[in-house]
């Protein structure tokens, strides 16, 4: 294909309309690119403030009818082409129109290229439009098929993860909410299994294969389970060491309640936003993933990275200095039945996946599956979590062949894993690290939590009042409401932005990330200098409204 586009001479059609024949045959030789665009589009590849990102350039005809209808403010696009062409297309690309603002990329680095050009800007305000160009659509070269279905995949996975971004006052809420549960960090237990042998027992349909080997070997593994598979656990009448969860949505008390039987066996590790409803109802021992508080960094802590409860478990247990991890039930596919998770869950309950995914994966047989973003994010993190504990001498092995296959992840069959000697019964070993809970302890607890809290809420109250004084230099600087136009304002903002990024950095982030939809109205995807008065003006008074609806959040909870 390489050659043959390289090699390929444009032709030019009856209305002047310059081709390459393998990639657009004879689409424009009726009414002409132009007509054939508008009638395409219309007017909605020209809305102001969005990121087009669009796959193929219809042998560039698309960047010339761009710059012929003129480009709307604020609006980028980034068209994606196959490599042989990216040269080309940027040679069409007259610059004293565009002005940067129509760009070239391959599948490879659109992202590194977006990311340049105020990608996160539009993601945050949805204004992010995929669009297929007619050499996609028509594909009459076939490598445009594989073009659009890396482009689309991707594009759709980093937009998953700025919207989950997007939700992140939950995660804070609920760890405000859980801290007087979240006394203990999962730090105490560092090293506890050096060179022990633990396994993941996650909800993947191949649980079912790998548990009765599991049962069988029990006494020398460090066992760690999910939360969402308690039900299957307690039908085995079997007893984790470990069970981790991370869930901030009430709905995963309905799936994971019937952890609560297992406290006098298991210890819980839970992120520091797990929902409450189970935290609290949770009558054995606990220890916490990450930070206490959200405005406090602990010193000493375990990593609780998502975005699953498998990666926040694999951290944990390579906290506890093991040297192998097997990983049972870790499929992050769907089977080729179409389930994704094992029996006795409600997903299973629920029937097989029957609708179409276009992310696939390659399986540890050499099979493809269906996966999700879910999923597809999940495996990216255990790859780099395998990764980095290959460095730590820790190896993560998955013996199922119906599992997605992963870099630094070694497909081992169930008969070929070698286990080495637990010495004494690892809930045993476990119990006797704990920290020391009593009345006592927990009441001093309480004690130091109700100190941080004091701090928080004059802190929080401080920058209410800030952004308040800010409110009324936004109007003395332009005059608003009665003030007379002062430039003097200005000085006085700058000051209680340095004040607000410096003093008090950590609580200001954290009204920003409460009030962020309120924030997200002032980001801007055009250049500050380009601003009118007005527009300056009313992105001053969203910015520090913005800041107070945080900082009356965070003082409601």
């Amino acid at each position: 294909m390489s050659e043959q586009l390289a090699n390929e001479q444009f032709i030019t059609n009856s209305f002047g309309d310059q081709i390459l024949y393998s990639i657009n045959r004879h689409c424009f030789d009726h009414i002409g690119s132009d007509a054939v665009y508008r009638s395409r589009w219309g007017d909605s590849l020209f809305k102001e403030n969005t990121l087009y990102i669009v796959a193929g350039s219809d042998s560039g005809m698309l960047i010339h009818y761009l710059q012929k209808k003129g480009l709307p403010k604020g609006s980028r696009y980034l068209l994606v082409e196959l490599a042989p062409l990216v040269a080309i297309c940027e040679s069409f690309i007259d610059q004293s129109i565009s002005e940067n603002r129509i760009l070239i990329s391959t599948t490879d680095n659109w992202l590194e290229i977006a990311r340049h050009h105020s990608f996160a800007e539009y993601a945050y305000l949805d204004s992010i439009e995929i669009v297929r160009s007619l050499a996609v659509e028509d594909a009459n070269l076939p490598d445009y098929r594989t073009l659009w279905r890396e482009l689309d995949q991707s594009t759709q996975r980093t937009l998953w993860t700025f919207q989950i971004e997007l939700g992140n006052s939950t995660f804070y809420t609920r760890q405000i909410e859980n801290v007087c549960e979240n006394r203990h960090s999962a730090y105490y237990l560092k090293d506890l299994f050096k060179d022990k042998t633990a396994v993941l027992l996650a909800g993947g349909p191949s649980l079912d294969d790998v548990l009765p080997w599991v049962v069988k070997h029990r006494d020398n593994l460090v066992v760690v389970a999910v939360s969402r598979i308690s039900r299957r656990l307690q039908q085995l009448n079997f007893h984790p060491d470990f069970i981790v969860t991370v869930d901030p949505h009430s709905c995963s008390f309905d799936v994971s309640k019937h952890m609560l039987r297992f406290y006098e066996h298991t210890v819980l590790v839970n992120a520091f936003h797990a929902t409450p409803l189970l935290l609290g109802q949770w009558a054995g021992p606990s220890l916490y993933l990450d930070h206490r508080y959200p405005w406090k960094t602990d010193s000493k802590m375990v990593d609780g990275v998502g975005p699953t409860v498998s990666n926040s478990a694999i951290n944990l247990i390579v906290a506890l200095g093991c040297k192998q991890i097997i990983l049972a039930g870790l499929d992050l596919c769907f089977s080729a039945e179409g389930f994704s998770h094992a029996k006795g869950s409600d997903e299973r309950k629920a029937g097989a996946f029957l609708a179409y995914s276009d992310q696939t994966v390659t399986t540890n047989n050499g099979n493809t599956a269906e996966t999700d973003n879910a999923f597809f994010t999940a495996i990216k993190g255990i790859e780099s979590q395998a990764k980095t504990a290959k460095e730590k001498g820790c190896r993560l092995i998955n013996p199922s062949p119906n599992a997605a296959r992963m870099h630094n992840v070694d497909f081992v069959p169930l008969d070929s894993i070698t286990l080495d000697t637990l010495d004494t019964p690892a809930i045993d070993t476990i119990r006797s690290a704990l920290p020391v809970e009593n009345s006592a302890t927990r009441l001093a607890s309480y004690q130091q939590a109700g100190k941080e809290f004091d701090k928080a809420q004059y802190t929080i109250t401080k920058i209410k009042k800030l952004a308040k004084q800010a409110l009324e230099h936004n109007d003395g600087l332009f005059g608003r409401n009665g003030k007379k136009v002062d430039f003097k304002h200005k000085l006085h903002m700058d000051k209680i932005e340095k004040q607000l990024n410096k003093d008090f950095k950590e609580f200001a982030s954290l009204c920003k990330l409460f009030g962020m939809k309120e924030f997200i109205k002032t980001f801007s995807t055009t250049e500050g200098d380009s601003w009118s008065d007005e527009e300056i003006e009313t992105k001053g008074r969203v910015y520090y409204q913005a800041y107070i609806s945080g900082a009356n959040a965070l003082l409601d909870l």
